[in-house]
């Protein structure tokens, strides 16, 4: 996993700052620089306020009821399930988003000390009369595929997908978008008509696109730390029951202070 956890690194690496040793399985805070920290801070002001912009549109339509009274009510209720996908997916990555964007030097204090387990983990196996068994430790190849096969589609699928919300017209920010250009626009002239047009479609893209990757970089980090957490402590946990226990009716073994103080 923590291969997954590199190619997750090169993927964003103007985006979070990190440095990772996959030999020695350690994360090393590593500052960016002015322009990357500004454009990082401002991805997350883009992620957080569309949410709350989707929420009260929610809450908008909820209490003018202007849904109900669209000829194209089909249409109206796509849009609505789309700001509720939109609200409660970044709900649940925002506490990411803001450990990685605005307080990214905890990281290293949640992924760094699982090695110190490892060692000791280790350390009380070698200290042991024996094991039970020599089970070979889990590949979790499955789960390592599917972390690759996720960050490949946040790469290039998945911006795609969510731009075609605004050449399809289905956005949040298209109703908003619509109104502007037509109290902006005048009748008379064309031209500055389609630049409006054009400056609509351009800056709804810029801001969908913007969301969808801190959404999908905080996704991402989620799953893989939290990934690489359980997969480790599984590694430990199979390590600590493999050892030998005395055979008797209880099958009880006495526990040293180390594993005492590692429980």
């Amino acid at each position: 996993m923590w291969r997954v956890l590199e190619t997750f690194l090169d993927q964003y690496r103007n985006q979070v700052p990190y440095r990772i040793s996959v030999h020695q399985e350690e994360l090393t805070y590593v500052p960016l620089s002015k322009k990357q920290g500004i454009f990082v801070h401002f991805s997350f002001a883009v992620f957080l306020l569309h949410t709350i912009y989707c929420f009260l549109r929610v809450v908008w339509l909820w209490k003018t009821g202007i849904w109900r009274q669209n000829e194209d009510q089909d249409l109206e209720i796509i849009l609505t399930y789309i700001l509720l996908f939109l609200i409660f997916l970044p709900l649940s990555f925002v506490s990411m988003s803001f450990v990685v964007s605005i307080r990214p030097s905890i990281a290293p204090y949640i992924v760094n000390p699982i090695l110190g387990l490892k060692i000791l983990a280790n350390e009380i196996k070698a200290c042991s009369d024996g094991m039970t068994n020599n089970l070979c430790p889990p590949t979790y190849a499955i789960l390592i595929r599917a972390m690759q096969c996720q960050l490949w589609l946040s790469k290039y699928p998945l911006p795609m997908l969510f731009v075609g919300l605004v050449l399809c017209r289905v956005d949040p920010f298209y109703p908003v978008a619509t109104y502007i250009v037509s109290m902006v626009s005048s009748p008379s002239s064309l031209l500055i008509s389609i630049l409006l047009f054009l400056a609509s479609y351009l800056t709804r893209t810029i801001l969908i696109i913007i969301f969808v990757n801190e959404l999908l970089k905080a996704g991402n980090a989620y799953f893989i730390v939290g990934l690489l957490v359980v997969c480790s402590t599984s590694e430990i946990m199979q390590l600590l029951n493999s050892l030998k226990y005395e055979k008797g009716i209880l099958r009880v073994r006495t526990l040293t202070m180390r594993e005492i103080s590692f429980y």
